[in-house]
């Protein structure tokens, strides 16, 4: 499938949207530690990377070397950029949850906090 097509493999992306919701209550904390901001972080950078690989792995065929001359058909089957959408999710998979967290964390301070009374 080209990925240029829109299918529900796409909604995948969607996920990063709660992610990014339940850090910047997190990062709103008054009292948070370093080590909870890096803890988000690290989880956040997880769950990006898991997001990409998995919508890498079901968007695009795998090659596979047994079919490579089977015929022209499964040639053509990969798309001319999937071999960087596989190299960016094995390699930079990261890049997604840090976004997601920079934005969390931009926010969070940029928020006016309530005065109390």
């Amino acid at each position: 499938m080209p990925p240029s097509a829109p299918s529900v493999v796409n909604l995948l992306w969607a996920l990063l949207v709660p992610l990014g919701v339940v850090l910047f209550v997190q990062l709103r904390r008054p009292k948070r530690s370093f080590a909870l901001v890096l803890t988000m972080a690290i989880v956040s950078i997880g769950v990006g990377w898991a997001i990409f690989y998995v919508w890498m792995y079901l968007t695009f065929d795998a090659p596979h070397a047994g079919k490579a001359f089977d015929s022209l058909e499964y040639l053509k089957r990969e798309v001319p950029t999937g071999w960087l959408w596989r190299y960016l999710a094995t390699v930079h998979g990261w890049i997604p949850g840090v976004i997601v967290f920079g934005i969390a964390l931009a926010a969070a301070r940029l928020w006016p906090r309530r005065v109390p009374g």
